[in-house]
């Protein structure tokens, strides 16, 4: 059968045992190598999506061709959510790829509810995937719903999926280069030299600091002792609400999101005095495709965006403790004041991050009201 004559339909995964499952990871080492790192191990949707996320089981929605072949995936991992003192349940929608062959071909075995055969919901696999799974999350009252598409799916999420670029959302990737990085771009001793400078300017801003902090590290791992992982929840605790849209960042976040991810290994730096941290942050080393490694800044404690001075401070000491690394990054929001830090910490921008929010009547409410929603890289299990 040719292309244009194929049809599909979607399917929602409801046990993530399932077959499709692994089929859906080969799906991506096929057709979109290098999304997922090395490979695509299919024990990351039954982690994101599974019962160990404590915001409850998420959605893989997978097209599926008349002769089996995967169409289309996508996929909604819950988040808990809060803006200023209310508790809101989230998601974050991504893993949208549709294959090739079904790009402008095919067409769905049934028609979406109330349209013609014509209609771009039966003729385009994504848009039929964003759809069923917007309705989807909706009926689960879901009231955030975010996500980081690339440049080539961000315009169908908004022109016809129901999304917006959110501005107060979307964030900037910055990076510090070490010394490895100079001696690797420059010759000879001229990287040594121009390592030297710059170093010397960003030591003179840290002088100024002066807090006093120190940092104690900690790998996250399976086995972390229960104890660490109630530090996070004291921290969560005892941090006042704000207006910002935030996830929920205790214990039970940081053991699912990173002491239980199953391919990736992340580090927690408590902040502050041994015995009693006043702040956290978490990291961890990535080994880019060209052979350079960055050490990334994943996600802080709101203590410290809301304390300038003290996450200037988190930002030296993540440098300073990181020279075995071609580079140190991290995201953050674009408000001039956190510009002015992370300049002067040595970071340099590399590009922006548009962050797209569905549009019901809470991410309208975000949106038209400027409501702050500063996302760090760790805020997204898709990137």
């Amino acid at each position: 059968m040719s292309a244009p004559d194929r049809q599909w339909r979607i399917r929602f995964v409801d046990d993530l045992n399932d077959e499709l499952v692994d089929r859906t990871a080969a799906f991506f080492d096929e057709y979109f190598p290098g999304v997922f790192g090395e490979t695509c191990d299919p024990e990351l949707f039954r982690w994101k999506l599974g019962p160990s996320n404590p915001a409850g089981q998420g959605i893989l929605a997978v097209a599926i061709a008349d002769d089996a072949a995967i169409a289309g995936v996508m996929s909604a991992t819950m988040k808990r959510m809060t803006i200023g003192a209310r508790s809101v349940a989230g998601s974050e929608t991504g893993d949208t790829f549709t294959h090739p062959d079904f790009r402008r071909s095919g067409r769905a075995a049934e028609a979406a509810p109330g349209t013609t055969t014509d209609h771009y919901l039966n003729r385009s696999v994504f848009g039929r995937l964003v759809d069923e799974v917007s309705r989807a999350l909706a009926d689960q009252a879901v009231e955030i719903v975010y996500s980081t598409p690339n440049d080539q799916s961000r315009p169908g999420y908004c022109r016809r999926g129901g999304y917006e670029v959110a501005p107060t959302a979307s964030a900037r990737s910055w990076h510090c280069p070490q010394s490895s990085l100079f001696a690797d771009r420059l010759p000879g001793r001229i990287g040594q030299v121009a390592f030297a400078a710059f170093d010397a300017l960003r030591s003179k801003s840290r002088r100024r600091l002066k807090t006093g902090e120190s940092m104690t590290t900690i790998s996250l791992r399976r086995d972390t002792p229960t104890p660490i992982f109630e530090t996070i929840d004291r921290l969560w605790q005892s941090c006042p609400p704000g207006e910002n849209v935030v996830l929920v960042q205790d214990g039970d976040w940081i053991r699912h999101r990173y002491a239980l991810h199953p391919s990736q290994s992340y580090d927690l730096h408590l902040v502050g005095g041994t015995d009693r941290p006043n702040a956290f942050a978490i990291s961890r080393t990535i080994t880019r495709s060209h052979g350079a490694t960055t050490r990334c800044l994943t996600e802080w404690s709101p203590s410290l965006s809301i304390d300038g001075r003290r996450f200037s401070e988190l930002l030296f000491m993540m440098v300073e403790n990181a020279r075995d690394v071609d580079t140190v990054s991290a995201w953050t929001d674009q408000r001039p004041g956190t510009w002015i830090r992370m300049v002067r910490a040595g970071f340099i921008p590399i590009n922006s991050v548009p962050v797209v929010l569905g549009c019901n009547d809470l991410g309208r409410q975000v949106i038209d009201q400027a409501i702050p929603f500063p996302l760090p890289i760790g805020w997204s299990d898709n990137v």
